[in-house]
């Protein structure tokens, strides 16, 4: 009997180390669950301050080349401008000094007309 009293003892030992166990076993399974979750949403909160970041200096370097070309843009119309008001320059005086030299023609051939006729009445009334 003493052998089955011993049994009985060593499984009442046995019950209730394994019932501790089991209770240590699952306090740590929490608590490394509890850090597990911890850290896992501190990596999220990491890794979401990151994303943001990152949205932000692509959004402001997008900003930067947005306004630098339309720097660039505003620049290369000024020139373009300046070049365009140029070239009317040298086209208006261009066309001033045609419509003058055709005027000059213009008159210069009316002398002559009236030179010729002013001869042909000559040579008309001498006859």
């Amino acid at each position: 009997m003493s052998t089955t009293l011993a049994t009985k003892s060593d499984l009442d030992v046995l019950r209730v180390a394994t019932k501790s166990d089991l209770d240590a076993l699952r306090v740590a399974t929490k608590s490394d669950l509890d850090a597990l979750r911890v850290a896992t949403k501190s990596d999220l909160d990491a890794q979401r301050v990151a994303t943001k970041s990152d949205l932000d200096a692509q959004r402001m370097a997008t900003k930067s080349e947005i306004d630098a070309l339309r720097v660039a843009t505003k620049s290369d119309m000024t020139i373009l401008q300046k070049d365009f008001e140029a070239k009317y320059l040298l086209l208006r005086q261009e066309f001033e000094s045609t419509r003058t030299a055709f005027r000059q023609d213009i008159v210069a051939s009316r002398n002559q007309i009236i030179i010729w006729l002013g001869s042909a009445l000559v040579v008309a009334s001498s006859s």
